[in-house]
């Protein structure tokens, strides 16, 4: 099967969901189940480097061990669930670790039909979950790679709501996320987001996702519930400076993994959305820039996490991208369970 290239980053008027679902539906009928020690070639759609965009292409997922219900070493994939609040004011350690659940989530069933070897999802659904599987393999291996112990079998809810009376509320849409609570990954419903690469396509979304799950690992301590969360004697500065270094982190790796400093830009348009996250972007450290980190950052880590990820972007001059990876890890290593005391400069 032919790569198909979908989704550049000069997109036309066609909406990505309406071409994929388009191609898949025309196919033919759902077919047999699938042996994943005799097949474990998948259509998915994934970034390709050389041509700078995402295509539908067979690419080879190892770790399932039922793909039917996407379920692998790497991960489980749960279907819709209502996001439910158990506790909207939560002020111990376990009540911030208890403080929601997702309920009534169910057990995808996949459907699949062969071309020639190539194992084909049958509709636009199951394609995207079993890409979301694949990227997430793929995030896994390339940190395994780095040396990192996996962050385990994590469960990923595909699609799952608020609800309030029954009816379904876009609460939380259009995004992708590492839930550290619930130490799984949330693929909420799109909603606005309907001509790009969707996030849970995007390998580099995927990427970032992951790394706040090892960034939990290697700094938090695997705690569902860290101190900078939940505990009021923690100096606001330095959890503003964790959260920060944490999504910058994120970028860098998701970057670094797909060789693309600006992957958001193909799921989010930068000119609508005003997102401005590319790496490769100089930007600047001063003391304006400080006062705003100290204002704002709690509610934006982004703000000092794109200067943290391009000041790390930019060592690529005389760093190769395995090496800044592995001194970055080891620099999240020495920074375990950081403390009250905790600025910037410890990790650097």
């Amino acid at each position: 099967m032919a790569p198909i290239g979908l989704g550049t980053r000069n997109r036309d008027s066609l909406s990505f969901v309406g071409l994929v679902a388009t191609l898949l539906l025309a196919a033919c009928a759902p077919g047999p189940d699938i042996d994943p020690a005799e097949h474990q070639t998948y259509l998915v759609y994934d970034w390709n480097a050389d041509s700078q965009s995402y295509e539908l292409h067979p690419s080879r997922i190892e770790t399932l061990t039922d793909p039917r219900s996407l379920a692998g070493t790497v991960a489980e994939v749960r279907g819709g669930g209502s996001i439910r609040v158990r506790n909207g004011d939560p002020q111990t350690k376990s009540e911030y670790a208890q403080a929601i659940e997702i309920k009534k989530d169910e057990t995808p069933r996949v459907e699949y039909y062969f071309d020639g070897e190539v194992v084909v999802p049958h509709d636009f659904d199951s394609l995207m979950m079993v890409t979301l599987y694949h990227h997430l393999e793929h995030a896994d291996r390339y940190f395994t790679e780095l040396g990192v112990e996996p962050v385990g079998r994590l469960p990923v809810h595909y699609f799952p709501q608020f609800n309030l009376f029954g009816l379904p509320i876009p609460l939380l849409a259009d995004n992708a996320a590492y839930a550290m609570t619930l130490d799984a990954f949330l693929i909420p419903p799109t909603v606005w987001l309907d001509e790009g690469v969707p996030l849970s396509a995007n390998r580099g979304v995927i990427v970032h996702e992951y790394s706040h799950a090892v960034f939990n690992r290697l700094v938090s301590g695997d705690d569902r519930a860290p101190d900078p969360l939940w505990d009021p004697t923690f100096p606001d500065d330095a959890a503003a400076e964790l959260r920060s270094l944490d999504e910058g982190l994120a970028d860098t790796f998701a970057a670094l993994a797909l060789q693309d400093s600006n992957f958001i830009s193909t799921s989010i348009s930068e000119e609508v959305f005003q997102i401005d996250r590319d790496l490769a972007v100089k930007r600047i450290w001063n003391c304006q820039l400080q006062n705003d980190i100290d204002s704002s950052s709690v509610e934006n880590p982004y703000l000092l996490g794109s200067v943290i990820a391009a000041a790390l972007w930019a060592t690529r001059e005389f760093l190769d991208d395995t090496t800044l990876a592995e001194v970055t890890l080891d620099a999240m290593r020495a920074i375990a369970v950081p403390d009250h005391d905790f600025r910037l400069a410890q990790f650097f």
